[in-house]
Formats: C-alpha cells, sequence, structure tokens
C-alpha cells in the first residue's frame, strides 16, 4: 500500500452502526478509509510501511457534524471585541477595556461582549459579577474616557440590558430630556434625571423589531467587512477543537456569510467540511426586515451558488422561516401565550403565508433543496398546508427537505413528515435554553410535544442534532439529549412517554444521520472508501454516563487523513494544522487599524 498508509491502535474503534461495533484497529491510505478489524488484519492491509498511531487507551469514531452549528456567526460577535465573558467583577472590565483603549484611537468605538456564559447568558451572566449589575457610565468612563463605549447584549431572550459610557450615549443623543421609556426600551435614569449608560428591554443585537432600538443600531458600529471571513476561520477550528469536521449552516446564512465561507475553501482555511443553504430573508441580525420580495431576490443568488462538489464547502438549497423564537414572543402558535412583557400574543409571521408554496414550488422546478424552519403549532399547520396543496408525497420522498428546530410537533405532525421523508435538525440547546418557559407558559399536554426527539426516531424520520444556541460543546449536547435538564433551574425536561434519546441513537445524530442532511456521502462512517474524517476522544462515550459523557476530551481531531487539531496527547500520523486563528484575527485587526 501507500507510505502514507496510517494504522490507528491501541484502543478502541467504535463504528456506531450497533452498540457492539468496536473494533481494534482503523487503517487509513490518504484521505480514505482503507478498513478496520483486528490490528493484525489491518497491518495486513495496509502493509509494512504504514505508519503508527498509539490510541493511548483513547476511542476513535467518527468526526462530529453538526446539523445546526451557527460557527461562523456565534464568533462574529467576539471578532475584535473586548471579551468581557470570564470578567468576575468591575474591575476585570475596566482593566480589560483599558487595555483596549491604549490601542485605539481617540474617539472610536470600543465595543464589548456581554458578561456570561454565551448564547442563553443563563448559569452565568452580568448578575454573577461581584457587584450583581453591569457597570454604569461613570465605571465605563473612568476605563475609556476618550473613547464610546458598548457592552453588547447577545442572548436569545428579551427583556436584555446594555451598557455605554457617556462618550457613546451623547453620539447616539441620550441625554437628560429624553423620556424613561422609549418603544420597548427602558432608558435608566439617576437621581438627577441623567442616564446612567443602563439601557433594558428590546436591546438584542439579534431577533429585534424595536424602531427606537433600530435607530440607535444604525448609529452603532457594524461588523466591518472582513468579519465574516475572519469569523469563519475562528469558529470552523473552535468547532475542531470539540472533534466536529462537518458544518451543516443552513440557518441565517446571508450572502456575506456564504461567499466567506467561499473565500475560506479557495484560500486553504476552511478546516471541516460545510454545507450551506441560503436563507430568504434577512431577519436575524441587528434589527429585522420583512420585505417580501427579499426572497425572490435571494432565491435567484442561491441559484448562482449552488454547488455540490467541493471538497470544503458546498452550497445546497435555501431556507425559509416565517416565525422566530419563544423568547421573543415570536414563536407562532394557535393559543395566546404569554410574551416576554407578560402580554398575550400567538406569536410573530415574518413572511407572508403566500411565499411559503411560492418558494417550494421553485424548489421542485429547480430541482434546489428546500429547508424550513419550523417553531409552534401554526408553522407546522401552516407548511404542511402549503406542503399538500403543492406536490404528492411521492414527489417530496425523494427531495431530502430538511424541517430545522421543530420545537413543537404534535404526533399527527411528525406522522406526515415522516410520509414525506423529510429530515429532521433539531437541538438539546431548546431544552436547556428554554424548557422552564415552556412549563411556565404552555400547559403539559403542549410540553410533550416540546423538541420531541424521541417521537421523531421512533416515527423512522432521520434525525440530526446541532449545537446551535449552546453549549457548544456537542459531547453536552449528546448528555443534554439523554437528561434534557434545564439550564435556569435544574428541572428536567422528562415527560410520560419521554422525548430523550439514548446513548447510540444521540451519537449517530451527531454523525452519519447529521451526514445525511448534508447530502456528503461516506461521511459519519468508518467503512472503507469513506473520508478519513475522524476523532480521537480520552473516553468511551457509549459506555460512561452523561455527566462524564458532557466531561468528555478530544484527544485529536482528523480532517481528510491529516490531524486539524491535536492535544498532544497522541503522537504519529499526517498532522496539517490550519493557521492559528487568532493571530490570523490579531494581523487583521492590526491591519485595520493602521489604515
Amino acid at each position: 500500500m501507500s507510505e502514507q498508509a496510517v494504522i490507528y491502535h491501541g484502543g478502541t474503534v467504535l463504528g456506531l452502526d450497533r452498540e457492539e461495533d468496536r473494533s481494534e484497529a482503523l487503517a487509513v491510505a490518504g484521505d480514505s478509509i482503507l478498513g478496520r478489524g483486528t490490528l493484525a488484519e489491518m497491518r495486513a492491509l495496509a502493509g509494512r510501511q504504514a505508519g503508527q498511531v498509539d490510541l493511548e487507551g483513547g476511542c476513535l469514531l467518527p468526526g462530529i457534524v453538526d446539523a445546526h452549528p451557527h460557527a461562523m456567526h456565534m464568533m462574529a460577535y467576539r471578532v475584535g471585541t473586548v471579551d468581557l465573558l470570564d470578567a468576575e467583577c468591575f474591575d476585570d472590565i475596566v482593566s480589560a477595556i483599558k487595555i483596549r483603549a491604549q490601542h485605539t484611537p481617540k474617539g472610536e468605538w470600543i465595543v464589548c461582549t456581554p458578561v456570561g456564559e454565551p448564547h442563553y447568558f443563563i448559569r452565568r451572566d452580568y448578575t454573577s459579577l461581584a457587584e450583581r449589575r453591569l457597570p454604569d457610565r461613570k465605571v465605563l468612563d473612568a476605563a475609556a474616557p476618550e473613547h464610546p463605549v458598548w457592552i453588547m447584549a447577545w442572548a436569545p431572550r428579551t427583556p436584555n440590558v446594555t451598557a455605554f459610557n457617556t462618550l457613546a450615549l451623547a453620539h447616539l443623543g441620550i441625554g437628560k430630556p429624553i423620556p424613561d421609556q422609549v418603544c420597548a426600551v427602558s432608558i435608566e435614569k439617576d437621581g438627577d434625571g441623567q442616564p446612567t449608560g443602563i439601557l433594558r428591554g428590546k436591546v438584542n443585537n439579534y431577533y429585534s423589531d424595536d424602531p427606537y432600538w433600530a435607530s440607535l443600531i444604525r448609529q452603532l458600529p457594524s461588523l466591518p467587512d472582513d468579519v465574516w471571513t475572519l469569523a469563519g476561520v475562528g469558529g470552523v477550528q473552535a468547532c475542531n477543537a470539540f472533534g466536529i469536521t462537518g458544518l451543516y449552516e443552513a440557518h441565517a446564512m446571508m450572502p456575506p456569510h456564504i461567499e466567506a465561507y467561499r473565500e475560506l475553501s479557495n484560500r486553504g482555511l476552511c478546516s471541516a467540511r460545510v454545507v450551506a443553504s441560503v436563507e430568504l430573508n434577512g431577519y436575524a441580525f441587528n434589527t429585522m426586515g420583512y420585505a417580501d420580495d427579499e426572497a425572490l431576490g435571494l432565491f435567484a443568488y442561491s441559484q448562482s451558488r449552488q454547488n455540490t462538489s467541493d471538497d470544503r464547502f458546498r452550497v445546497d438549497g435555501v431556507t425559509l422561516s416565517r416565525g422566530g423564537p419563544l423568547s421573543q414572543g415570536y414563536l407562532r402558535m394557535h393559543d395566546p401565550y404569554p410574551d416576554s412583557f407578560g402580554q398575550p400574543t400567538r406569536g410573530k409571521t415574518f413572511l407572508p403565508r403566500y411565499l411559503e408554496p411560492q418558494i417550494m414550488q421553485k424548489c421542485l422546478d429547480t430541482g434546489i433543496r428546500f429547508n424550513m424552519v419550523l417553531g409552534g403549532y401554526r408553522d407546522a399547520d401552516e407548511f404542511l398546508e402549503s406542503l399538500r396543496n403543492t406536490a404528492q408525497a411521492d414527489e417530496i420522498a425523494s427531495r431530502d427537505w430538511v424541517l430545522q428546530h421543530c420545537y413543537f410537533s404534535a404526533p399527527a405532525h411528525i406522522s406526515e413528515y415522516a410520509r414525506y421523508n423529510l429530515h429532521i435538525t433539531t437541538s438539546a440547546s431548546f431544552v436547556y435554553g428554554k424548557s422552564q418557559r415552556v412549563k411556565e407558559k404552555f400547559p403539559p399536554r403542549v410540553q410533550q410535544d416540546f423538541i420531541a426527539m424521541r417521537r421523531f426516531v421512533e416515527s423512522g424520520l432521520n434525525l440530526a442534532c446541532g449545537t446551535d444556541w449552546g453549549p457548544d460543546n456537542p459531547w453536552r449536547q449528546m448528555a443534554l439529549n439523554e437528561t434534557r435538564e434545564d439550564a435556569a433551574s435544574g428541572h428536567h425536561h422528562l415527560l410520560p412517554g419521554g422525548n430523550e434519546i439514548d446513548r447510540l441513537t444521540s451519537l449517530q445524530s451527531f454523525t452519519r444521520n447529521a451526514a445525511r442532511v448534508m447530502r456528503w456521502p461516506g461521511l459519519g462512517h468508518l467503512d472503507p472508501g469513506c473520508p478519513a474524517d475522524l476523532v480521537i476522544v480520552d473516553r468511551n462515550p457509549l459506555t460512561v454516563d452523561a455527566e462524564a459523557l458532557a466531561g468528555t476530551q478530544v484527544l485529536r481531531t482528523v480532517l481528510g487523513g491529516e490531524a486539524i487539531y491535536d492535544s498532544g496527547a497522541i503522537q504519529g500520523g499526517p498532522v496539517n494544522r490550519p493557521p492559528d486563528a487568532q493571530a490570523l484575527i490579531a494581523d487583521a485587526l492590526s491591519a485595520r487599524a493602521s489604515a
């Protein structure tokens, strides 16, 4: 065999076809798998010149495939900002901002992350600071008196809170005459009636439709043109450290994100296999827009970018979403429920009903794949009605159409999804971050339909899982697939009949099932001829308990036969570490500042 052949041994090889699918060794030649079996068999297969990689007692399994990562999106908010996520007190915040101010021209904005654990900020947020609050303008002025300063509010919840210093308030026109409340934004004031710099309410960086906050966003520093490329490098490499080798990016992917991934692929900086689907409405970022004709223009853009043959980045399909998150009161339900401010709502409709069947028909006519983001019962019912009126089940069954999120799915919905042979992508993240609110807002019969993973599997649907809002660790997400723990209360959303899934199914949902959604043959498997996309971990993820599974440590991540992430615990084998993301980001920011 080729002298590039490598044998992995000294641990356990998990194929994940079934519980007992375990081997002693695996052989790789170049970028493909030769086979797996006993060490003697692999030595005979790979030849005497084959390299050796000792697993050091660890487990080797297919590379993790994240069916809903937002890798580029999540990292974009951190590129070029002052990182306050781990701050413990005001002194930490002031110190970090002072350092940035020393390298920032006077008068230019200093933008900071929120405080706490992204992206839900439930287990730890700004109230975890020693002072139990965000710093006001006076504290921020002490850190950077000659720069406008903004501490952002990115979390899928409303009301939220954001903070500005005095120069930032002046830039935004927020002074003593402004009312205490403008639209859904409250302006905190001191005893003299002066704004303190703290704003609350609909002040999110994403999913915000408040007119006043929209007027402020337009005056705040926007993401620079190169941020998406930089965020793509950093976001994908962060995924690699968790053993992720495949990403299905099919939600909120707008043209700048598509072009950034294409650039990464062209420059050899994309250290994962990525499949993207173009979103047909730009409602998620900054403030929300609802231009009907935007969807048709983006469909045409998607047609021009379809590519299902590239070895790193592919564009395959379009995505439509007509409703939004529960946290903001946008979840489309039939019966009213309390929104974020306690007012009754049935959700918010982003796009008109007529666009749904129109886009479906265009997908059928052009052969472009269709993705639909479903939240509440109204989303599901209207989607299925549009589907029935557009095509017969057998016309759709072979198209590999995808349903994303699927917050609430009644048994009748799931039965019909199965009839159309739809793929399901969802996340235990929603249970982790939202199940306490679901418990508070909806009756038990509705709670039983929340993230119904087991029902999807039992109906024969292909269930693929993603990390979405976080935790960004897929091993912890797999544990949550079983425990269904709520971050806020510790409550476990385990109801009669159950919607948790077993360990093997969970591992498959993050490997072969997600690879099926990507429509990338061979990914998620360890069979001969499959791409050599692998992950080596320090424990057997099939046998440890849920708590230990969540603590899984990745020893090495291999893409196409070459290590792209290595902890230092494994020796031997081809290594092709991508350029350091942080160094690339630092160089780009330095060049931007010099310009």
